[in-house]
Parts: structure tokens; sequence; C-alpha cells
């Protein structure tokens, strides 16, 4: 890999061939190359015109194969840009280090929506910044290739990682046509929020002020209402009697109540009149000094559990119930979905490592540890060993 760059032509000697992979092609040629120890490479400056500029194979959006663990090949697509998000960090129960990912929304001539999903190195090295401004002026037209075809929210898109490359308003026959047919049009590129971290962020945690959690919950909330701390504790246990979700204001976010055929903002500066179920996941932490409530709203809660949480909330409804049929049945049981309650002991049970950024608007209520016999068995264990699972990073 140090002999050969992108783009650049060679004259590649004494190299084995074989017939072609059967499954990850990322062209579909007959055959294909071998390097060997004795293999060797020059480089022949001035030749770059007599070759492609690059290769692809396009597949249309309502062509494109069935999601496989071992696909026969890469997939191409083609597209104008309409959403970017940040690249952002974020913790998955099935990794122990975090990944670094990003989300791409492109459309084709039909309208036909595609999302494709960048990794790793791949996706921090994707200029969304660059392509949000251009975007403001201009249709970006892109295409992507070694992409592979997954599912993502019951959806078909496509992954990229280390074999994802993109061309964008590059002067090719594909691109110079796609633009002839957008007649003009230049789409407005959203700004995609996902779950996680941003660098950004990531990097404002280093200078962030370290607070134990009995200093948090006795902190003035009016003189440091918009301050930000660093505190390091373990998630114990769900707190009980605490709903895991709530009617949220459209307008503001806040708790809504009903009122008549609608709803009724709690705040009483905000006018709003209708609201969405979103998750409110109370959890109760320790440091092994002090334990405390947090609430982990909607987007955290999404990220912890990676389910909607209307999913969670239609589960032993008939599936042509309404929202409002759902909601009125959610409203009078007080379970906690298995789903939620499985999470935290499979956390426990791992001992893996979850990290957030929270934003407080008031501090945690302070809670005196229960006995040991109060404690569900798989902390009881932990409790008498004197260990703890690893902590949960709060901010």
């Amino acid at each position: 890999m140090d002999m050969i760059r992108e783009g650049h032509v060679y004259d590649i000697r004494k190299f084995f061939v074989f017939p072609k992979k059967y499954v990850f092609r990322p062209v579909d040629g007959k055959v294909m190359i071998k390097f060997t120890r004795y293999t060797s490479v020059v480089e022949r400056n001035g030749l770059d015109a007599l070759f492609p500029f690059c290769t692809y194979e396009l597949t249309p959006f309502g062509q494109l194969p069935k999601p496989s663990d071992m696909p026969e090949r890469f997939s191409d697509v083609l597209g104008v840009i309409t959403g970017v998000s940040d690249a952002v960090q974020y913790h998955s129960a099935s990794r122990s280090e975090p990944s670094t990912k990003r989300i791409i929304h492109i459309k084709d001539l039909s309208g036909n929506q595609l999302s494709v999903i960048l990794w790793g190195e791949t996706a921090a090295g994707f200029d969304g910044d660059g392509i949000m401004e251009l975007g403001k002026t201009e249709p970006i037209i892109a295409i992507f290739v070694g992409t592979l075809v997954k599912s993502y929210d019951g959806r078909r898109g496509v992954s990229g990682s280390a074999a994802c490359r993109w061309y964008i308003n590059e002067n090719l026959p594909d691109i110079v046509n796609f633009r002839r047919g957008l007649r003009g049009q230049v789409p407005v590129i959203e700004h995609i929020h996902l779950p996680g971290q941003t660098t950004a962020e990531i990097q404002a945690q280093v200078n962030l002020e370290t607070k134990t959690l009995e200093e948090l919950v006795t902190i003035d909330i009016f003189e440091f209402r918009d301050a930000r701390f660093y505190c390091t504790a373990t998630l114990a246990k769900l707190s009980p009697g605490q709903r895991w979700w709530f009617s949220s204001c459209t307008t503001c976010h806040k708790t809504a109540l009903l009122s008549g055929p609608g709803y009724k903002c709690s705040d009483p500066e905000c006018l709003g009149t209708d609201a969405l179920p979103r998750y409110k996941i109370c959890f109760v932490v320790t440091d092994g000094e002090t334990e405390a409530e947090f609430v982990f709203f909607d987007r955290v809660g999404r990220e912890l559990l990676g389910l909607p949480l209307i999913t969670l909330l239609r589960h032993g409804h008939a599936p042509g119930a309404t929202l409002a049929q759902v909601l009125e049945a959610a409203r009078g049981d007080d379970s906690v979905p298995k789903e939620i309650t499985s999470w935290l002991l499979l956390y426990l049970k791992l001992f893996g490592f979850v990290h957030y950024v929270i934003v407080f608007s008031t501090p945690p209520s302070i809670i005196k540890p229960p006995p040991v016999g109060a404690l569900p068995t798989v902390i009881e264990s932990n409790v008498r060993r004197n260990s703890f699972p690893p902590p949960v990073t709060l901010v």
C-alpha cells in the first residue's frame, strides 16, 4: 500500500493472475492480480490523460440488491445530495470501541431517496461543512462507489467504509446528464442531526471542570444554568415509579398535558397545542459515594435502545391501531418495556462503557443508597464484592 497511490499510473511487473473473487468484488472483471514480494512497481508520469479518471457501474436505487452478509460485489450509486449530518462518535452495545458515523441523503431524478452511511475515517474524511456551504448556490451531485447495501430503519440504504470513494460535481458524463435532468433546480441540503458526539463536542470535554455527584446535586442551578461539567458515574438501576416516556410539546419540547381534543403546554408562556411522545428514561447512578437520578431524554433514549419510541409503544397493539389509540392505552400502563430493562441488565452483565453528553435544565436529585437486599440480583452481587461495572461518563 505504500508503493501505489490512487489516481497515478504505474508499470507493474511480476505478479500472479487469479480468477475473480466470488464475493466483495469492487469491479466486475473476470480476473484479478495478486502482488508478491517479487512484484515491482514503477510510476509513469505524464500518462494520466490516457487513462480514465475513475471507473464505476451505477445501479439505480430501485435495482439495488438485497442486503447480504456476503455480497457478490460493491454497489455504485448516483444522486443529488439533500441531507448531510456531522461525523459523530457514538457507542454501540455490540462494540467495545466508539464508532464514527455520518449519514448523507441523496435523491435520484424521480425523487427517490437513499441513505448513504459512512463509517470510521471515511466518515471523518467527507467534507460535510463544505458540501452544505456549496449547496446553497448549486446542486451537489455525487457518485458514491464501493458501497454495500444494508437495511436501516426498515429501508434499504448503502454503507461505505475503507473501500468507498465519492466523486462530487465532477465533469463525468453521468453527473453532467443528471444535472441537465434537474432543470436548474437547487435542492435544499438539510442538516441531519444524529445522536452522539461531534468532534467539536468531544474536544470541548477536555477542558470541562470535573464534579462529583454530591457536588452536582447541590449546585445552584440559577447561578450555573448554562454551565457544563464532567462527571463519572455508574448506572445502577432504573428509577422506581417513573414513567419511561412523556408527551412533549412540539413547539418547546416541554411536558404537554391533555386538554380537550388537543394538548396544552405546561409552560404558561408557550402557546403550543400539539404534542408527540418522547423518551424520558430515569436512571439511578452512583460514583461509589453518592447516588443520584439522571434523566435520559429522547435523543439519548433512541441512542441507548436503537429503537424509535413509537415502536415500543405499539408492542401488543393491533397493527392498524392509530397513534391516538396507542397513546391512550399507554397512559394507563405503568410497566417498563423489556427492551429497556434488558438493556440495563446487559450493560451490567457485560460491564461495557457507555458515554453520553447530557444537558441539565435542573440538577439531579440526591437519593439515599437503598439497602443491599433491595437491589436487583446482578447489582447486589457487585455491591457485595465492593466492585461496580465500568462508569458512564456524564457531561
